[in-house]
């Protein structure tokens, strides 16, 4: 994915405010937190409801490209943590996947919770850091969700 652009996509990701899908999960396994279990119901992982707890960086515990089938669908998606509600974000910006090929087939995604945090975020820490004039060229940010609605951040 370094290739596609996703790293940097996964890196302002950080700099508006998400952290990795597996964030806590990792402090969990190397310094006993959340009673030492990644999969623990008290591990909020990356603070976000709605990526699913996983025990680490998705590159780390399979290969993708064994879960993808020749229609380009991913069957059955790995569960790291299988007690909890929601599967692992596989395909998510803010995890580690390997190679290339998940992303051929599958647009890596944020959720809408990681939306809502950056937006938060941005206007909490980064709104107030305006420093273009007048005549300085303004980008306009639309946020897609699937086909059907668009939502503009500058309305």
């Amino acid at each position: 994915p370094f290739d596609l652009g996703y790293t940097l996509v996964h890196e302002i990701g950080h700099w508006l405010g998400l952290y990795h899908t597996f964030q806590n999960s990792l402090a969990a396994m190397s310094e006993g937190e959340v009673d030492g279990d990644p999969c623990s119901e008290s591990n909020t992982n990356d603070f976000v409801d709605d990526t699913g707890v996983h025990v680490g960086p998705s590159e780390d515990f399979y290969n993708c490209t064994d879960f993808l089938l020749p229609d380009g669908n991913v069957e059955p998606l790995p569960d790291t943590c299988p007690g909890q509600e929601l599967l692992d974000p596989f395909f998510n910006i803010m995890n580690y996947v390997s190679h290339e090929v998940c992303f051929e087939k599958t647009e890596a995604k944020f959720t809408c919770g990681q939306v809502e945090r950056m937006w938060l975020q941005w206007n909490l820490y980064r709104d107030a850091v305006n420093t273009c004039d007048e005549d300085e060229m303004a980008v306009d940010i639309v946020i897609q969700f699937g086909d059907e609605s668009a939502y503009d951040a500058n309305s």
